[in-house]
C-alpha cells in the first residue's frame, strides 16, 4: 500500500516561485484538468491541481487514463499563456524528460505528440506517461490547462495493456521513487520553460530533438491512414510524414505507431 502524497513535504521541496505555491490536493477526483477548467474564473494563474486517484482521467483523443491509488503523478497546471498553447505540451514533455533523467538516471524521451517514454535494456521504448493540454475561452481571454499523468510507483502487474507497452519508474529502477521530489522538480523545470516561452522563445527545437518518432518508419491512423517515414515536425508541432509515393503529409492529430519499436539515437 503506497502512502498518500505528502503536501507538507512537497512544500519544503518546492523551489519554483509561481508553480506549486497554490496547490489544490485531492485524495480522489474525477479529473484534475476538469477541475481547473471548471474553476478557472476563481483560481489564479499557475494554480496546480494534484490527486492520488482520478476516476475519469483522460488522455489524448478522449482515451481514459487509470492508475492505482497513490502510485502516480496526476497533476494539472492552470495558465493564461500569451504564446501558442501547443508550446505547453512541448514544455511539459521536456520538463518530464529532464526530471526523470536527473532524478532516476534513466534514458527518457518523447513520442509524438505527447507520450513520455523510457528506453529499455534491449533498446525498445515503453510509455511511462502522457501530456494533455486543453484550451478554453472566457470572453476575450483564453485559459489553458496542461496535465500530466506519470507512472511512478505502479508495479509491473498493474501496468495497463496497450499497443505501446507501458512501464513505470519503479519497474525500471526496482525500487519506489519519491513522488514529492519528482513533482517539485517537474514544476521547477516547467516554470523555467514558461519563462522562456513568455519571452517568445519557442520550445519547438528542443522538443523536436527529444522525439524518438523522427527518422523512423511509421503507421498513421486517423482522419487519414499513411505509411511512411516521420521526417520532422513543423513549428506548430505537426508531424511531417513522407509516404511511400514521396508525398509529404502534415499530421496534426492521429495515432502514430512506430513500425518497429526500436531504439534510435537520432531525435531530430
Amino acid at each position: 500500500m503506497f502512502m498518500q502524497f505528502d503536501k507538507t513535504r512537497f512544500k519544503q521541496l518546492c523551489k519554483s516561485h509561481r508553480l506549486g505555491q497554490n496547490l489544490r490536493y485531492f485524495s480522489e477526483i474525477d479529473s484534475t484538468n476538469r477541475f481547473l477548467l471548471k474553476n478557472s474564473a476563481d483560481l489564479p494563474p499557475y494554480s496546480v491541481a494534484l490527486t492520488d486517484f482520478q476516476s475519469k482521467g483522460r488522455g489524448r483523443l478522449q482515451r481514459t487514463w487509470v492508475a492505482p491509488y497513490a502510485t502516480s503523478l496526476l497533476v494539472s497546471v492552470l495558465l493564461r499563456p500569451a504564446f501558442p498553447a501547443i508550446w505547453l505540451t512541448m514544455l511539459a514533455g521536456l520538463a518530464a524528460v529532464k526530471t526523470i533523467q536527473e532524478n532516476c538516471a534513466l534514458n527518457a524521451a518523447l513520442k509524438w505528440p505527447n507520450d513520455v517514454m523510457l528506453q529499455q535494456a534491449d533498446g525498445t521504448w515503453h510509455k511511462t506517461g502522457g501530456i494533455l493540454t486543453e484550451v478554453q475561452s472566457i470572453g476575450e481571454e483564453s485559459i489553458a490547462v496542461v496535465g500530466m499523468g506519470l507512472n511512478v510507483n505502479i508495479v509491473a502487474e498493474d501496468l495497463p495493456a496497450a499497443v505501446t507497452p507501458a512501464t513505470s519508474l519503479r519497474v525500471m529502477l526496482g525500487q519506489a521513487v519519491d513522488r514529492e521530489q519528482l513533482l517539485a522538480d517537474w514544476l521547477l523545470a516547467l516554470e523555467a520553460g514558461l519563462v522562456s516561452a513568455e519571452n517568445q522563445v519557442s520550445p519547438h527545437p528542443q522538443w523536436q530533438l527529444q522525439l524518438i518518432t523522427l527518422n523512423q518508419p511509421v503507421i498513421v491512423s486517423g482522419a487519414i491512414d499513411i505509411e511512411g517515414t516521420a521526417e520532422a515536425t513543423d513549428e506548430w508541432g505537426r508531424l511531417l510524414v513522407r509516404d511511400q509515393n514521396g508525398d509529404l503529409h502534415k499530421v496534426a492529430a492521429a495515432d502514430v505507431t512506430l513500425r518497429k519499436n526500436r531504439s534510435s539515437n537520432n531525435r531530430g
